[in-house]
């Protein structure tokens, strides 16, 4: 029994092990790390996953609850889905979203998260019973979905200090839970961050080269948990808030933080805000955070789709 114990126990114990050397020792690049994160989470998942689903033996009942729910969702294609109720935090509210863009179903979220800034901007209550209630006595509103690439979101968008602040919170997520990985890792980056040059275009105008502590494409209002990087946007303006605070000097950079959460940024000059429709932001080897899924793109283009998304606002 304790050889059969080790023998599946023990190849799992050994990576975690090789990943936290990597991890701590910097043996793997940011761009190594990412690409190694693609291939197991695009590729190698997904082979383990229908191959285990495919090859397994199921009793009368399970092929019975298999049959049942995939004519579930074949009735409910067939019939026209009215609505969807989406229970996570930002990336899970995001994927599902994209898929909703002008289908007329309503969109009903539950805020299941970390972070939970969608549902913050939508002023859902943080108890996800009393979120859902909310909503089914909420009035109906039609809310904007920004594209960037091709690839939807609902909240911000952007690069810069979020993005090295969400890199060092995965590498952490292997020693501390979700919200202590994230306050260590915005810690960490604090004291190191350097700015990076990029070139931004708004609504088809000229390019201007700058230096950015970070530029974000605001649809909602908050990143991380509440840091309100765009204290003024709404959802259903079909405008995006673009924020720019361009180089600050590294001795400076902790400030940055209270002036986020208070919304200060945009008032004390720290940052230039525009409202656009379009957007390209064009860098060398950027990444991109995308309601915190992170993407490599060298090029981002982002558009606005007003009123994509049907929902129901609770009533305030």
């Amino acid at each position: 029994m304790i050889t059969q114990i080790l023998a599946k126990v023990l190849p799992v114990l050994v990576m975690i092990a090789l990943g936290r050397v990597c991890a701590t020792k910097g043996i793997l690049s940011d761009d190594q790390h990412a690409g190694l994160k693609n291939i197991i989470g695009d590729i190698l998942l997904p082979v383990v996953l229908f191959q285990a689903f495919f090859t397994a033996e199921y009793g009368r009942r399970m092929l019975l609850v298999f049959v049942l729910v995939f004519a579930g969702y074949g009735a409910a294609l067939a019939a026209g889905c009215q609505s969807v109720v989406c229970i996570g935090g930002d990336g899970t509210i995001c994927e599902v979203a994209g898929e909703l863009c002008h289908t007329g179903a309503t969109f009903y979220v539950v805020p299941g998260g970390t972070g939970n800034d969608f549902a913050r901007a939508f002023h859902l209550p943080k108890n996800p019973m009393a979120a859902f209630e909310a909503q089914l006595a909420g009035e109906p509103v039609e809310i904007d979905c920004g594209r960037m690439n091709g690839q939807s979101f609902l909240n911000v968008s952007g690069s810069g200090f979020d993005v090295a602040v969400l890199q060092k919170t995965e590498e952490l997520k292997a020693v501390y839970p979700g919200e202590k990985a994230y306050r260590k890792a915005v810690l960490s980056v604090l004291g190191r961050y350097k700015a990076f040059e990029a070139d931004v275009s708004i609504d088809g105008g000229a390019e201007t080269h700058e230096a950015c502590t970070i530029v974000e494409i605001a649809n909602g209002q908050s990143i991380g948990g509440g840091m309100r990087v765009a204290p003024d946007a709404k959802l259903d303006d079909g405008y995006f808030d673009v924020v720019v605070v361009k180089k600050v000097p590294r001795m400076l950079i902790p400030l940055l933080l209270p002036a986020f959460m208070l919304g200060w940024h945009t008032k004390i000059g720290l940052a230039r805000v525009v409202r656009a429709k379009n957007v390209t932001m064009r860098a060398k080897g950027m990444i991109v955070n995308l309601d915190g899924k992170l993407l490599r793109a060298d090029e981002a283009k982002y558009r606005i789709l007003p009123g994509a998304i049907r929902m129901k606002k609770p009533r305030t």
